[in-house]
């Protein structure tokens, strides 16, 4: 049975990383992953503990507002992040994974070991 390594900081860095270079040789539209983008960023700031804005967020996805927000929405739907409101601001919303999102991360960057 597969175990799952969650992934490391540098993991996750370096996934990131890798997909920024990468725009910078090839057209980045032909590429274009902003759910993922997201996922990514997501997962690193759940391990440093950190909390992450919609507006954060839809910036670390480098697509445009509009289909940050279409991405973040199907992102929800599909049951991988959760929404909640800022109890102090009601104009201000906080993104984190859902419970085995991390997991579902974790295999997709190669984290699994047999």
């Amino acid at each position: 049975m597969d175990t799952i390594d969650l992934p490391n900081e540098i993991d996750l860095i370096q996934e990131i990383e890798a997909r920024r270079r990468r725009s910078k040789f090839l057209p980045s539209q032909l590429f274009s992953e902003p759910g993922w983008d997201m996922l990514l960023y997501l997962a690193l700031r759940h391990l440093q503990q950190r909390r992450v804005t919609t507006t954060e967020l839809v910036a670390a996805s480098g697509a445009p507002y509009s289909t940050g927000l279409r991405h973040l929405q199907s992102l929800s739907d599909a049951g991988m992040i959760q929404i909640k409101g800022d109890p102090l601001d009601k104009r201000r919303k906080y993104i984190a994974l859902c419970s085995d999102t991390l997991n579902r991360i974790s295999l997709a960057i190669g984290c699994a070991n047999a």
